[in-house]
């Protein structure tokens, strides 16, 4: 009978054990990763049921914007023109843009690609063969596209719930650093705005106002000439009067001679000005730096003070806008 009754004692102090055990488990890291209520999460076609820990980036303005977001260190390999900032340049390249080294990408075992245009069927039959997904953030097409670009990036990294909050806060520090600049220019008289394009290649394309430059442009108080047009082109006639002509610094030259501004006021009076075109483009904060460049070329004495500082202190931006 001793025995019998030894026999459920250890019965149920086993049964506890199970009991207690499975309690624990409820709370363990584990099951509170299953339970994220912020995966899966679908983007473009793609489900994933986790954050990503191996990721190569091939889009300078989408590794910019993964950095400025706070997801390095879920880089793992990049395009070669994805140079910017220092910590995306010290990634393994992997080919270009346009033509991905597949082998390169493959040896470093990503469980996903971020690209911004769509590759080509090639592409994404080599992609599908070694069995690595990838997904398109298409750049956004105007500045209210933004927050999408975003918090689709937030949605890659921490999920659908986390993502949606985390772009909205970048989209926040962009109009922050934005509005500083503009309310800075806004102690400048109005009377007579600054008549100002942007040309963005060799072809004479010009920022119109369908774009994210446009928004860059006029945060400076100045009258975008292209700003009525759209999808990148303006009539010449409505830009023959530009006071300044802002550019990539590589086609300075080149633009003045262009017909369409050979004659301009911007030309005769040298106000051709080369900016770092990938800070204007990429879509990433450092648009805010292009802004203050414009900015202080547009208004010389109101930042005078803050370019004899910078002069000796070192900035974010990397190129100071000269007159050529």
């Amino acid at each position: 009978m001793k025995y019998r009754i030894n026999a459920v004692i250890v019965l149920f102090a086993l049964i506890a054990a199970l009991l207690t055990g499975c309690n624990l488990n409820k709370n363990s890291p584990q099951d509170s990763v299953v339970s994220d209520k912020n995966y899966p999460v679908t983007l473009n076609g793609i489900t994933l049921n986790s954050a990503p820990s191996k990721v190569v980036v091939l889009s300078p303005s989408l590794a910019e914007i993964i950095v400025d977001m706070g997801f390095v260190s879920s880089l793992a390999g990049r395009a070669e023109e994805c140079d910017q900032p220092a910590s995306v340049a010290a990634l393994p390249v992997v080919g270009s843009v346009l033509i991905p080294n597949i082998d390169a990408i493959y040896k470093l075992k990503p469980d996903l690609i971020l690209v911004q245009k769509e590759p080509s069927q090639i592409i994404q039959n080599m992609f599908s063969d070694k069995k690595i997904p990838f997904v398109v953030i298409p750049a956004a097409k105007n500045y209210a596209e933004l927050l999408a670009v975003y918090q689709t990036v937030g949605k890659v990294f921490v999920g659908s719930e986390l993502g949606l909050t985390r772009g909205k806060e970048q989209m926040t520090a962009i109009n922050a650093g934005l509005e500083g600049i503009s309310d800075k220019v806004s102690a400048v008289p109005s009377e007579n705005p600054i008549n100002v394009i942007y040309v963005t290649d060799s072809l004479g394309h010009a920022a119109t106002g369908d774009t994210v430059l446009h928004r860059l442009i006029t945060t400076t108080s100045a009258i975008n000439l292209a700003g009525d047009s759209k999808d990148w082109s303006a009539p010449a006639a409505s830009l023959s009067g530009v006071e300044v002509i802002f550019c990539p610094q590589q086609l300075v030259d080149k633009v003045k001679g262009m017909p369409g501004f050979s004659g301009s006021p911007a030309v005769k009076n040298k106000r051709v000005y080369g900016l770092d075109a990938s800070a204007m483009e990429r879509q990433s904060q450092r648009m805010i730096d292009a802004v203050q460049e414009m900015a202080e070329v547009l208004y010389p004495d109101l930042f005078k003070e803050d370019i004899t500082t910078s002069s000796t202190t070192p900035t974010t931006s990397t190129t100071t806008p000269g007159k050529i």
